[in-house]
């Protein structure tokens, strides 16, 4: 079989599309290297809580505005209990809302692409197991550095210039104590030096105890992040002491985002080194979800109006 389109990365950016031409009736498949979707949608359980450990939110806005009235008319989407704000989260968790566009959709997990190589048909995808699948269009919607990666190894010629593009690592860490780290502490961002934000889960309604998300700084988590695990944790309980006092710890889990988020962004909203690969996510439509949407949207309107 040969598809329409192959998107490589089961994140926000590559479910979104692929949702949307799924709906044009166009033969999509989704190709995912890790066992889940949603990319930094994410949930994590720990004991008898859930934490979002990757976005805490979605905001509305034009480019998540059908994904936003999907997600209501499936009673999956509540507003973020803090004043003055248009944040929404899943119920149950962010991964919650992935998985419900992912429903219909064909993802081959469990399946890194390694190489592109031009046929006749199309666009050869080469998987890490050997296996291949051609398709017309190929759409890569995965961290920059990745997809750069696969069109260096494919020798398939792109801008250099996209390489300028970083990323920042992000150190979470997962927590739940005996009492609140702060009254009223409901989410906060730009917290100190060490820490950037802080987000409750109970009032998320994902624990009933006192567990938090707590985003270390850009600068704390380059330092750190080459560290074992056992030493983050020791690292992290000293700035956590250090700002909140002695705090009585129930769970703690550490996750590592290599990829977090875009410290710059490309000047256009995708990017097309060849007539048939689009690249698209965060690091073409800014540093968020909703980055990540506008993207994703874009190329979307381009493809649609070639098929219609």
């Amino acid at each position: 079989m040969v598809y329409d389109f192959a998107i490589v990365g089961a994140g926000i950016s590559g479910l979104n599309i692929g949702w949307k031409l799924h709906s044009l009736k166009s033969s999509v498949l989704i190709l995912e290297k890790s066992k889940s979707c949603g990319g930094r949608m994410a949930t994590r359980r720990i004991g008898e809580s859930k934490f979002d450990h990757g976005a805490q939110f979605i905001k509305r806005s034009e480019a998540s505005e059908s994904l936003m009235e999907f997600w209501s008319s499936k009673n999956i989407l509540e507003k973020f209990p803090i004043a003055d704000n248009d944040f929404y989260f899943g119920t149950g968790g962010m991964t919650r809302l992935t998985k419900e566009i992912s429903q219909n959709l064909n993802i081959k997990y469990n399946s890194k692409v390694t190489t592109l190589k031009k046929t006749d048909q199309g666009l050869k995808l080469i998987l890490d197991n050997g296996e291949s699948i051609v398709s017309k269009h190929v759409i890569l919607s995965c961290p920059l550095p990745q997809s750069i990666e696969l069109l260096k190894h494919s020798e398939i010629a792109f801008d250099s210039r996209l390489e300028n593009v970083n990323y920042s690592k992000s150190i979470v860490n997962l927590i739940s104590v005996q009492h609140p780290l702060l009254e009223n502490l409901k989410f906060v961002e730009n917290f100190n030096k060490d820490i950037y934000s802080i987000c409750s889960q109970q009032i998320k309604g994902l624990s009933i105890d006192y567990s938090y998300a707590i985003v270390m700084s850009d600068e704390w988590s380059e330092t750190n992040f080459p560290l074992p695990d056992d030493e983050i944790k020791e690292k992290s309980m000293a700035v956590l002491k250090s700002n909140f006092g002695s705090i009585n710890v129930s769970d703690f889990q550490i996750k590592k985002w290599r990829y977090c988020q875009p410290t710059s962004t490309w000047p256009e909203l995708y990017h097309q080194p060849q007539e048939n690969i689009y690249l698209v996510g965060d690091a073409f439509g800014g540093a968020s979800v909703n980055g990540a949407l506008r993207s994703a949207d874009h190329v979307f309107k381009i493809i649609s109006k070639k098929l219609i």
